[in-house]
């Protein structure tokens, strides 16, 4: 969430509240979610650990985030590649629910569901997801990015690090996915990106989990 200039860190969470709250959300308390720069920690909300939940963009490392969400993709994708090495290309879970939508009589939810999971590089992936203690898990909901190639999921990871699932701009816009689609993940990542790389240095950012219907934030 981005808030206006000269926001005071101890009105952030409130204010961030009151936002998701005009679209019927609940705020549940602050996310450290970003890096944190050195020093100033009383000019940051919930600093732990080098996170903090937020502060003005001049004290957030937006580039050191999306650096390391980079890094993280490129071994998370090599990864992928050796688990699901001399398997077939497999069918999106979006592209299964569009055949039960044009017909749900021919083709129900419960085929989808068994054609979904009996996909040799899905079974793969879900093998490797299931030992215990695994340290690159490899999330379902990211076939079609892994599909697309190596350079494509980093970018994915790069476009993801700042705004994350939503992004309320100050201003009332409320940013997300139209649907889990690659293609529209991508289209509100570029919108969102767009909003953070013309904030000024003192606008705030501020992350917060959320329960409740995702609804057009009111102006």
């Amino acid at each position: 969430m981005s808030l206006p200039s000269g926001t005071a860190t101890t009105e952030l969470l409130h204010r961030s509240a009151s936002r998701v709250a005009a679209a019927g959300l609940t705020c549940t308390g602050g996310v450290p979610h970003f890096l944190a720069v050195s020093g100033r920690s009383r000019q940051l909300l919930d600093r732990w650990n080098g996170m903090t939940a937020g502060g003005a963009v001049a004290r957030l490392d937006l580039t050191g985030m999306r650096h390391r969400a980079m890094l993280a993709a490129s071994a998370q994708w090599q990864w992928w590649r050796h688990v699901t090495a001399s398997t077939p290309t497999a069918r999106t879970w979006t592209e299964l629910l569009d055949r039960v939508d044009q017909d749900p009589d021919k083709y129900p939810l419960s085929r989808a569901l068994r054609d979904y999971h009996s996909q040799s590089r899905v079974l793969a992936m879900q093998m490797h997801n299931a030992m215990p203690g695994q340290p690159w898990p490899l999330p379902l909901a990211d076939i079609e990015a892994f599909q697309a190639g190596q350079h494509a999921y980093i970018n994915l990871a790069w476009l993801s690090a700042v705004p994350a699932d939503g992004l309320a701009c100050h201003g009332g816009l409320l940013l997300q996915p139209d649907s889990d689609r690659l293609s529209d993940r991508i289209t509100y990542l570029r919108m969102a990106n767009a909003h953070l790389q013309q904030l000024p240095r003192d606008a705030a950012l501020v992350a917060v989990m959320v329960t409740g219907p995702l609804l057009p934030l009111d102006s």
